[in-house]
């Protein structure tokens, strides 16, 4: 697309001022080279299925063993890209439930607003919250799930 009507598409002072990313993708001869395009450009890519994010995106975790933590993933290595675009926020960080299975840790990747009510409820066993509090907490988070 020439840049005149990337500029119309986007606006001007994203085009010239907006948030810059590098992206790979081949060449004619199939070579792999290195463009610069503004963020939001990528973005419309991805949403219309035509490029995947890659490079690593932070993932903020709750492990009923382990707690909270935050790490670098690779997109494409360490998660699959159909996973970062269903579940990234628009910040590209992505929130994971960790449940264990006969010992076995697996991942239940999740919206941010569902994560941060179960984040609380993890802060509420921590403080020794009233077992009918946390109840009526969970009961409004399966809610939420249903509804989704």
């Amino acid at each position: 697309m020439p840049a005149a009507e990337r500029i119309n598409e986007m606006g001007i002072l994203d085009f010239l001022f907006g948030k810059k990313v590098e992206i790979e993708l081949p060449d004619e001869d199939g070579k792999t080279v290195k463009r610069t395009v503004a963020k939001k450009e990528l973005d419309k890519l991805v949403d219309k299925g035509l490029a995947v994010y890659g490079g690593a995106i932070t993932v903020h975790v709750l492990d009923p063993n382990d707690g909270y933590y935050s790490e670098e993933w690779e997109v494409g290595e360490d998660v699959e890209p159909d996973i970062v675009a269903q579940f990234a926020d628009q910040a590209r960080e992505l929130y994971v439930l960790v449940y264990y299975e006969r010992g076995e840790a697996n991942h239940l990747y999740t919206k941010k607003e569902i994560w941060e009510k179960q984040r609380d409820i993890f802060r509420m066993i921590a403080d020794g919250v009233d077992q009918d509090v946390i109840d009526r907490h969970m009961n409004e988070l399966k809610r939420k799930i249903q509804q989704k």
